[in-house]
């Protein structure tokens, strides 16, 4: 059954473009784990967040997908994993984060 699973979802997420190893990992990863999900993950589970490495079944799903493309078949894990950790890392500056720190900074500043 699980395997069944893991099958389908790495056709589905295999069909995911990218011109290189980087650009095909990160909208893997973006298919798969949502914003607030990413902003609680990092890579270690280090600063009271999860860990992504011991998920070991998610991070062989983005692996098994990233090479399901032709132009990244190739790719190495340390590759997929650096890309994953800095998608990681920069969670919190999506969806408006980074803009949303700078104006609460500007309006301390102003006080």
């Amino acid at each position: 059954m699980i395997w069944n699973i893991s099958k389908k979802c790495l056709s589905k997420f295999g069909l995911t473009g990218g011109k290189d190893v980087a650009e095909t990992t990160r909208k893997i990863i973006k298919l798969i784990i949502g914003h607030e999900l990413a902003i609680s993950l990092n890579w270690s589970g280090r600063n009271n967040k999860n860990g992504l490495e011991p998920m070991a079944n998610i991070v062989k799903l983005i692996h098994g997908s990233v090479r399901r493309n032709p132009i990244t078949k190739n790719a190495t894990d340390m590759e997929m994993n650096h890309v994953i950790m800095n998608w990681l890392r920069n969670a919190s500056d999506r969806a408006g984060g980074r803009l949303r720190r700078a104006e609460e900074k500007e309006a301390g500043n102003n006080e």
